[in-house]
């Protein structure tokens, strides 16, 4: 059964400058929400198939609602397996007024039933979707679909709030990872997730740490990515290197090389030119564009080649790489 709300504000002739302050103040720009931690969390209560809804606000299309103290609702025994059922703040603007309700769902895998979505008219706020399991007294799983909201964007617990937060242009993170509501290629709207930028800088190898002897393809610096590379993206890798040649030696060459795994994605080639000393030789980059995702762990490295004809050994001084993804 229903349990009605007495204290809204929101509804025609229902608002006054304090409650008009705080709505304003924690609902603006969004749909629905909570306000604090703990408001109408939905929990398991004693009797069969109970359900409590912690005191709290709650808003929803303009409409700010306050409970004092935990609301009950019973929810109807699945005659066989379980059934998942929507925990609601229904409102209805031709009464001027919210409750908790309950919208009978299905069996099978969590999903979030039809419901009123008509603001202004008749509009279900979802709070929780609770499972009830045949022959079990107590409900089986909760999972919550509350929402929070602050300065940039909102905030949820459970990746089942994307099925109707679907407004263009929400952001919301949900157990850490950010989400936004875009337009895909063809115009139709999608769930993207915003990657945090990757890149970073590296060095490897100082005071005559390693020598490359001629013929060799020695490995300088490596990296992972890690998070995946969305197709459509760019990769950026610049490296370079500090090369000492004996004042003794002959003219001495090679490549600076950036392996993807083992495939070669560039090279420069570098010579001595009868130079002497440390010196850096012109560095490496690759512009990658990313025509396929690349996996999470995938591994890019920064190799110094010296020719099999070069007189001695190079000493390498300092290596250098920077990257990133636009």
């Amino acid at each position: 059964m229903a349990v009605t709300i007495t204290d809204s504000v929101g509804y025609e002739g229902t608002i006054e400058e304090p409650d008009w302050a705080r709505l304003q103040t924690y609902a603006a720009g969004r749909q629905y929400g909570v306000i604090g931690e703990g408001d109408w969390k939905v929990t398991a209560g004693a009797a069969d198939r109970e359900v409590r809804i912690a005191p709290g606000f709650g808003f929803g299309a303009g409409v700010l609602d306050r409970t004092t103290a935990a609301a009950s609702l019973v929810l109807p025994a699945p005659s066989s397996d379980s059934v998942w059922h929507l925990i609601v703040a229904h409102r209805d603007w031709q009464a001027n007024t919210t409750t908790f309700d309950v919208i009978n769902g299905t069996s099978g895998a969590a999903a979030i039933p039809t419901r009123q979505a008509t603001p202004g008219t008749l509009d279900d706020q979802p709070i929780a979707l609770v499972r009830v399991q045949a022959g079990q007294s107590q409900v089986a799983e909760i999972r919550d679909l509350r929402v929070w909201g602050g300065y940039g964007g909102a905030v949820a617990s459970d990746d089942l709030v994307r099925q109707y937060l679907t407004q263009l242009g929400t952001n919301i993170t949900i157990a850490g990872i950010a989400w936004r509501r875009d337009l895909n290629s063809l115009g139709n709207p999608v769930w993207v997730k915003v990657r945090p930028m990757q890149g970073g800088q590296l060095e490897a190898l100082t005071n005559n740490a390693a020598q490359a002897s001629p013929g060799s393809d020695l490995p300088i610096i490596a990296f992972a990515v890690a998070e995946a590379v969305p197709a459509g993206s760019m990769l950026h890798i610049h490296a370079d290197i500090e090369i000492y040649i004996p004042p003794a030696d002959k003219d001495m060459a090679g490549f600076l090389r950036i392996y993807r795994g083992d495939t070669l994605l560039a090279q420069r080639r570098w010579h001595s030119q009868g130079r002497r000393g440390r010196f850096t030789y012109p560095s490496v980059e690759v512009n990658l564009p990313i025509t396929q995702d690349i996996p999470t762990g995938t591994t890019f490295r920064f190799a110094v080649s010296t020719d099999p004809l070069s007189g001695a050994n190079v000493d390498l001084w300092h290596g250098f790489l920077s990257w990133g993804v636009s």
